[in-house]
């Protein structure tokens, strides 16, 4: 049976879920719940998968979490979600699914058209920070700059909404133009989520995403003790300047996309 999570059942799986080992579907269900759409399978009368759909993005994000013990196929699930979604049953649609490595051993996904690894990596040696940047606060007033950045290097959660929603910042050539910036997915006391982390194609290579991370990181430690940031194994240079800040991989996610 697949059914919607009711707010008691919501509670109960804040102490049955591990941040880590689920944590899109985590995060969708206790931190992003305006945004979304949360879908249960039970057998025996006890949730055995779980399923949620987050609005906003400008792909279709899903992501599941079945518990050890248990094999299941997210199909049905997933013409649930189109059900309640008002997209067509009866035609393919294009989305993303995001589930544990782990996990996607006990899952069948249908008609995957291709498969990245997604590294979810956690703050842990909080001393190798770089000196403080000249940054600025970004707002609604850098939305151009900020979406022409977000475009070259290929942002593909950015939301507008998000540069009022948590901090941004970014840093400038002295002629004015937004150089690199940062921010916030999630801005929580429970942990934080930094993101929209880019370089612009001219200014890259010499070292402006390295001191951004770093200024994003400091704002980062005085809202919450976890820090977390999501990104593509495949971002060699990405992945090395995090880890040259103090970040190590918390879990491995699948992100894959698919025809629905």
């Amino acid at each position: 049976m697949i059914r919607s999570i009711t707010e008691q059942e919501r509670s109960a799986l804040l102490e049955r879920l591990c941040v880590e080992e689920a944590y899109i579907l985590y995060s969708n269900l206790f931190l992003r719940a305006d945004r979304c759409i949360a879908l249960a399978q039970t057998r025996n009368e006890e949730i055995c998968l779980v399923g949620t759909y987050l609005k906003g993005l400008p792909f279709h994000a899903f992501t599941f979490h079945a518990w050890a013990g248990t094999e299941h196929s997210a199909e049905e699930m997933i013409g649930a979600f189109k059900e309640a979604l008002r997209l067509p049953t009866q035609e393919a649609v294009s989305g993303v699914i995001t589930v544990s490595e782990e996990c996607l051993s006990r899952l069948a996904i249908p008609h995957i058209q291709s498969r990245k690894t997604m590294l979810l990596m956690r703050w842990r040696d909080t001393t190798l920070l770089l000196p403080k940047s000249d940054y600025r606060f970004l707002d609604k007033s850098h939305l151009d700059a900020v979406n022409k950045l977000a475009s070259e290097v290929g942002m593909i959660s950015f939301r507008e909404e998000e540069l009022t929603e948590t901090p941004h910042i970014g840093l400038f050539s002295p002629a004015g133009d937004l150089m690199s910036m940062a921010g916030f997915h999630i801005f929580h006391e429970r942990y934080v989520e930094i993101g929209n982390i880019g370089t612009s194609p001219a200014h890259q290579n010499r070292g402006w995403g390295t001191r951004i991370t770093s200024d994003i990181c400091r704002l980062a430690r005085e809202k919450s003790p976890h820090v977390y940031l999501c990104v593509f194994e495949e971002n060699r240079p990405a992945v090395a300047v995090y880890e040259k800040l103090g970040f190590v991989t918390a879990a491995r996610y699948a992100y894959l996309e698919c025809t629905l």
